[in-house]
């Protein structure tokens, strides 16, 4: 009994100290987002990852890399601490910016490891390329070496499994193919830039997209941007001619997802199926486009019209920032909000000020200016000033 009793003792002690044990010191903890961390073991946990991936991110940056880091770690943390209300928000917002820094991590690497690899066993082996090519084509699936169409990344790792071929390093790029193995007909090439890694991969097959099998060599095409293509394509069909024989290339784009909108969507399903429990469609809102920030990238204003979202007053309104990769950040979340927004040409700790028709109680309305406060854009626009100036000059915002 005595020794059961000393074991629960243990135990407690045990998991007190280390279920709750976050990137920081919790008995020191003063906000109310470090109070929640420190609330809960699986929260503690995910700001131990985030902070642990950080750091091997930044000790494997360049200098300037670094100073960038840096910058865009503060703005998620400005994120974090406006949109950490709770601890499922707060575990999303953890989730996507450890595996935010987990792709940036293996790219980077990626860039330092390829400069020294000397054949296509050696890329293959490398599980940062192997990352990057499950990013790269996600979960495009194709008939590239089999009747049934499988996931496209598989194919193509299996396409250069075979005897090791020696890589071109040819100024900025790396070009490359295989065979695959005990099937040397069937091969796969990719030319590759070392400093962007923008690739395109060609691929020799004899299977159509319909599953049936040819005699003919198909010569299929994977890229993702125009430019890249139209630069180096021809440079890729002299490498595989050297090998295989074929009429004409069929192009295959890879988009994933489509386009911006989309990658927007999935961003706010995933926003509003945590703090709200709904998964809106796209009748439920609007979008405009403005460039609230310094930074460059335009920022999605989403205005709400569904009755879920709406009342006498107006509607609820989001704002999401675009990160270099594409991935949409929720910035700030709005209510009574209606369609009459315009952006200023003045800012606030770097965004620009914003302003928003809003009703006030009576058959009049008056327009209010949000400004940024470092963190966040005000909640409630009719507890802001009202703005009196002219609004000529600034640009009015267009939802579709």
């Amino acid at each position: 009994m005595y020794k059961i009793r000393l074991l629960s003792i243990f135990l407690v002690m045990f998991f007190s100290t280390t279920l709750y044990s976050a990137s920081f010191d919790c008995k020191k903890a003063q906000t109310e987002v470090e109070n929640l961390i420190c609330s809960d073991d699986d929260l503690s946990v995910l700001d131990v990852m985030l902070s642990k991936n950080y750091q091997k991110l930044l000790n494997n940056s360049s200098s300037t890399d670094k100073s960038e880091l840096k910058a865009n770690q503060r703005n998620w943390l400005k994120i974090r601490n406006n949109n950490c209300t709770y601890i499922n928000s707060c575990m999303y917002i953890y989730s996507k910016r450890i595996l935010k820094l987990k792709n940036d991590l293996f790219t980077s690497r990626l860039k330092q490891e390829i400069i020294e690899l000397n054949n296509t066993n050696e890329l293959i082996w490398n599980k940062d390329f192997i990352n990057f090519i499950n990013s790269y084509f996600s979960n495009h699936r194709s008939n590239l070496i089999s009747k049934n169409k499988k996931l496209t990344k598989l194919q193509i790792i299996e396409l250069l499994s075979g005897p090791p071929h020696n890589l071109n390093h040819k100024d900025n790029l790396i070009i490359g193919g295989a065979c695959r193995a005990h099937s040397c007909s069937e091969k796969a090439f990719f030319i590759l830039n070392k400093k962007t890694l923008e690739t395109m991969f060609g691929v020799i097959n004899f299977i159509t997209n319909n599953g049936d099998i040819v005699n003919e060599a198909i010569f299929t095409v994977f890229y993702k941007n125009d430019k890249f293509y139209n630069t180096h394509i021809d440079t890729l069909k002299k490498v595989v001619k050297k090998y295989s024989q074929f009429n004409e290339i069929k192009k295959v784009k890879i988009n994933i997802p489509n386009n911006k909108l989309e990658q927007l969507h999935n961003a706010i399903i995933m926003q509003e199926t945590i703090s709200n429990n709904q998964i809106p469609n796209k009748s439920m809102y609007k979008v405009a486009f403005s460039q609230l920030n310094e930074r460059g990238n335009k920022e999605a204003i989403v205005l709400f019209n569904d009755a879920y979202y709406c009342g006498s007053g107006g509607c609820s309104m989001d704002i999401y920032s675009e990160d270099k990769t594409g991935q949409f950040e929720l910035v700030s979340s709005h209510t009574l909000c209606r369609e009459k927004i315009w952006v200023s040409s003045s800012s606030n700790n770097r965004w620009k000020n914003i302003i928003i028709e809003v009703s006030n109680g009576t058959y009049k309305s008056t327009k209010n200016i949000l400004k940024y406060t470092g963190n966040t854009y005000p909640l409630n626009p009719s507890t802001q000033p009202e703005y009196k100036g002219s609004l000529s000059s600034f640009e009015q915002l267009k939802f579709k």
